[in-house]
């Protein structure tokens, strides 16, 4: 059984965080139950856990003695739109065993 120390709504009201005391992590929730991201770099209990006003990054504190801020599964997917990637020629794709996708 996971102890839940904190837990908080997305400022969209679209995802759940639950920062828990048991396995030292943070899950984020849809409102459906999916598990979106599991944030599992702290080596002690997760004491809280809050999302930043914008709802692009998650900021979590640990008895490690961290604070650690993680960008959203949005955010990277909106920062992946934006980026300023480098085109690859079909060539260049083809010997780095890259393949042609859309982010959507």
């Amino acid at each position: 059984m996971d102890i839940v120390s904190k837990s908080a709504f997305s400022p969209d009201g679209t995802g759940i965080i639950a920062a828990s005391w048991d396995d030292n992590t943070v899950k984020l929730w849809d409102l459906r139950g999916n598990l979106l991201s599991d944030l599992n770099k702290h080596t002690d209990d997760v004491l809280s856990a809050a999302f930043t006003p914008d709802g692009d990054r998650i900021i979590t504190v640990s008895k490690d003695k961290t604070v650690k801020s993680w960008y959203t599964p949005e955010a990277i997917m909106q920062w992946l739109k934006t980026a300023p990637i480098p085109k690859l020629s079909k060539e260049e794709k083809e010997n780095l065993g890259i393949a042609d996708f859309d982010i959507d």
